[in-house]
């Protein structure tokens, strides 16, 4: 189960960054 909350970790990391860039993109 702790492989299980690295990957859900992982995932909410990527998201993050997606979403973060896409702000910064539509700020420029």
């Amino acid at each position: 189960k702790r492989g299980f909350l690295d990957v859900v970790k992982h995932i909410g990391k990527a998201a993050l960054g997606a979403v973060t860039h896409l702000i910064n993109q539509g700020e420029q």
